[in-house]
């Protein structure tokens, strides 16, 4: 997604190849990059060509790169929508955006003749405009067409005796923002826009943005269209009693109280201290008079019954976990176990990982577990965190000197050490989006931290904690770089070929097959056909059934089971 922004200060001073490119064409097609350097070198792909700014422009050795054709770049268009070509008092305003976006030029002088006004202007340049042009004026339009067409037949239904919030686009760019409408002279009718510092710090905490909650409120009048909310028309003004986020004082408070837990239970395996603990008193009222302390282990039979929801499957797979568990706290040092559990969506690896969950809980172990996940939607679901967070990774290319640990700031050395010490076993969930860059990283950051400063780096993988890859190959793979997964045959790289050999001693391997979400047949073999990239005509057409936009939808009655409680899915 590109922002047209980001571009426009480069785009005068573009060279003059690119002369007749308009300010669309220019940040679709074209993007900032450094000249090749002075080489006969001719191996690889044929590099995209270049084309240099002016001269005296400021740029250096910097240049535009001509994007591959088939490029699926989109641009996106930051703060209100253009302006509405129907409305005679913003039409020259209109006018001079559709020239600027679409007619090439260097200086705002160049849109149109001194002795014409824009609108003129506006007029020639579409007389003489190709096709393509006039299909992206009208869909710029097209949006404000939508939105009349919405707002008409809401005020039908009211009329009518409904009670339906009406949605605009004007509704969504101004809905979650304080906007003060003055009235001035200026000839386009623009209006002036105050933000406060405040507004600013809301819309940065929100857990929705913009687009995320204007793509809702299209769902949902598609939904009232159809019926589903007609027993509870105020449904949209229920959102506003959403959970908001933590205030900054509530996090700061949050902190302290994490930080008081962990220095209590940190090292809390092997003899009882807690005599020798002195209780903290929080400015939020909280204290702790006692620390947690491994419980006694009961015998298997009495602290298992949450696991009777299991499968054969999943009890295997927990009964292995909990095994090593046991031996772990009987200090009997079982080996390592690198592990994984693998199944398509809903045959229930959250299931499991939650049972396994409650097992340490249950044996007071719950610090020798850390959960993490390679997104932190999927981190939330488990109650954990992203896994670079978790072991202060790096987020983008791979480091390649082995002590790159020791450059780390101290907020990220002292979170690996909190992290990573006390622990015993790494739960890793949507492991297809894991890389071996990111596999051998975080052997290096446990093996480094879990031997203890000035002591030499572990050389089992992990520093020897036990790691539980979850999740299924067959879905996301890692982001922008699709070589880089487990299975994958490694690059070059060092660090690439390190994290394979890593993850070829994942040697005990469960596959969770019973699906558990699902029950109807015919849609298990569509999931599992998708699943596998082999969709047929007939899958395509019955999941076109349940897009309730389409004419060739069966509508079913919303009153009755099993619709009245229908899950309503959005973008």
């Amino acid at each position: 997604m590109l922002t047209l922004k980001d571009d426009l200060k480069d785009y005068s001073d573009r060279g003059d190849q690119l002369a007749n490119f308009n300010v669309l064409e220019f940040s679709l097609n074209t993007y900032d990059g450094d000249e090749l350097p002075n080489s006969d070198n001719t191996r690889g792909r044929p590099p995209n060509d270049r084309v240099s700014y002016l001269d005296n422009t400021g740029h250096g050795k910097r240049c535009r790169i001509i994007r591959t054709d088939g490029h699926e770049s989109m641009p996106n268009v930051i703060g209100t929508w253009f302006p509405r070509n129907d409305v005679p008092k913003f039409y020259d305003f209109y006018s001079a955006c559709m020239l600027a976006l679409l007619r090439p030029w260097r200086e705002i002088a160049d849109l149109k003749h001194s002795n014409q006004t824009f609108e003129q202007a506006f007029n020639e340049f579409t007389s003489t405009a190709n096709q393509s042009i006039m299909d992206i004026i009208a869909n710029i339009q097209y949006p404000h067409e939508c939105s009349d067409s919405a707002i008409k037949k809401r005020q039908q239904e009211e009329d009518k005796g409904g009670n339906h919030e009406i949605v605009s686009l004007d509704d969504i760019d101004k809905r979650f923002l304080v906007v003060d409408e003055v009235e001035t002279d200026d000839p386009f009718g623009m209006q002036v826009m105050s933000f406060t510092q405040h507004d600013i710090d809301h819309q940065i905490a929100a857990e929705f943005s913009q687009d995320d909650r204007a793509y809702t409120k299209v769902a949902i009048n598609i939904a009232m269209d159809h019926h589903i909310f007609e027993e509870c028309p105020t449904v949209v003004g229920e959102w506003k009693k959403i959970i908001p986020p933590a205030t900054m004082e509530q996090m700061v408070e949050y902190a302290e109280l994490e930080r008081l837990v962990k220095a209590v239970t940190k090292n809390r395996i092997g003899d009882d201290r807690r005599e020798q603990i002195e209780t903290q008193v929080l400015s939020i009222q909280s204290s702790m008079e006692e620390a947690p302390s491994v419980s006694e282990i009961p015998p298997a039979d009495n602290v298992y019954k949450h696991i009777n929801v299991l499968n054969k499957e999943q009890k295997c797979a927990h009964d292995i976990v909990a095994s090593h568990l046991r031996a772990t706290l009987a200090i009997r040092n079982p080996p390592q176990l690198l592990m994984i559990i693998m199944g398509p969506g809903g045959t229930g690896k959250s299931t499991l990982l939650n049972a396994i969950t409650t097992t340490f809980e249950q044996h007071g172990a719950q610090h020798l577990l850390k959960k993490s996940a390679m997104s932190g939607v999927a981190a939330s679901l488990i109650g954990g965190t992203t896994l670079h967070w978790l072991a202060g990774l790096p987020a983008r290319a791979a480091p390649q000197s082995d002590n790159w640990t020791d450059s780390s700031g101290k907020e990220i050395r002292d979170r690996r050490v909190l992290n990573l010490v006390p622990a015993s076993w790494i739960a890793i969930d949507e492991s297809s989006m894991c890389t071996l860059d990111s596999l051998t990283l975080l052997s290096q950051v446990a093996g480094k931290v879990r031997a203890g400063e000035g002591v030499a780096m572990s050389t089992a993988p992990f520093g020897g904690l036990n790691v539980m890859l979850m999740g299924d190959f067959h879905q996301f793979p890692p982001v922008g770089n699709t070589n880089a997964a487990l299975y994958s045959n490694p690059p070059v790289q060092n660090t690439a070929i390190v994290g394979k050999a890593i993850y070829l001693q994942f040697e005990t391997v469960i596959n969770l097959t019973q699906q558990w979400r699902i029950t109807d047949f015919r849609w298990m073999e569509i999931l599992e056909n998708a699943r596998q990239g082999e969709c047929t005509r007939e899958d395509i057409e019955e999941i076109r059934k349940l897009v309730i936009a389409k004419p060739g939808c069966e509508i079913p009655d919303f009153k009755h089971a099993p619709w009245d409680d229908v899950v309503l899915v959005t973008p």
